[in-house]
């Protein structure tokens, strides 16, 4: 009569299994604080585009002005003393034009990498939360099965310990990539703003 007997669970088994899926929560929100964090530095480089996209805009039009201004000089026949300055002046401002250009598109690529950055957190996030909520509900089937004191099923066991293993590798993975990202990111930030 042993074949419908419900297992029994060991108690400090379930408290440890309980404890990990805590741990593995705390995570969860540390990786959704994290994505924060990084949508509010693409909302900031963002703002910064834009601003570089109007400095050009401006510089741009600076420069087309001072070339109406040498070509109005060189038709008003002068003796040419002024021609050295405004030629010095005008690849000044051809050079500031270009880091300016350089910068946009610096700042492009990092809202690029960020815009990517988010979603991959995003993805990950996700995958967790599923993985922790399957998690849950294996233990929640483990332990509803114990109120006649049988022991527990001990493949079951092994496999929700399998699974508690896989989760551990597959979020330990997660987490070394995505701090690779942010080292990455970071560097990149410094250059960019020498």
């Amino acid at each position: 009569m042993g074949l419908f007997r419900k297992p029994r669970v060991d108690p400090l088994e379930m408290e440890r299994i309980k404890e990990q899926v805590r741990h593995m929560r705390e995570h969860l929100d540390k990786a959704k604080g994290n994505r924060e964090d990084v949508s509010a530095r693409l909302d900031s480089i963002e703002s910064t585009n834009s601003a570089t996209h109007e400095q050009v805009a401006s510089f741009n039009e600076l420069a087309g002005r001072l070339s109406n201004l040498g070509d109005r000089l060189e038709s008003a026949d002068t003796s040419g003393s002024m021609q050295p300055g405004i030629d010095d002046l005008t690849k000044r401002l051809d050079d500031v034009a270009a880091q300016l250009t350089d910068w946009s598109t610096q700042h492009e690529q990092l809202r690029t990498q960020l815009t990517a950055l988010d979603e991959r957190i995003t993805s990950v996030s996700t995958e967790l939360a599923n993985q922790i909520t399957e998690l849950g509900n294996d233990i929640e089937t483990l332990t509803s099965r114990t109120p006649d004191g049988d022991e527990p099923d001990p493949a079951k066991t092994n496999e929700l310990r399998s699974g508690q293993e896989r989760l551990a590798n597959e979020q330990a993975r997660y987490q070394i990539a995505f701090r690779e990202d942010l080292a990455r990111l970071a560097e990149q930030l410094r250059r960019a703003s020498r």
